[in-house]
């Protein structure tokens, strides 16, 4: 019985190695991962489609980043200047 028992452990633990391997062989990359999760959330363009300000240099539009949002109290966003490259965080 004490056989029994020990190739009955033995094939357990066994399993449970292939198991474990096979899951992670086909786990990504953290870089695969990061790549995935980027191509999900990637929107058409980096700068929104309309200007939200003035800028303080050139008096043109400032253009928020899409790309990017503070979390904070209030919320913060990148601002540029597509024209004289002026870029600001603002509220």
């Amino acid at each position: 019985m004490n056989n029994t028992d020990n190739k009955d452990e033995r094939t357990l633990n066994l399993l449970k190695e292939i198991l474990t391997t096979a899951k992670l062989e086909f786990l990504p990359t953290k870089q695969e991962h990061h790549n995935k999760v980027m191509e999900e959330y990637q929107l058409d363009t980096d700068w929104s489609s309309k200007p939200f300000y003035k800028c303080p240099k050139c008096g043109q539009g400032m253009y928020r980043n899409m790309q990017t949002e503070y979390r904070s109290y209030p919320t913060r966003y990148d601002y540029k200047c597509l024209k004289c490259g002026f870029e600001e965080q603002e509220v």
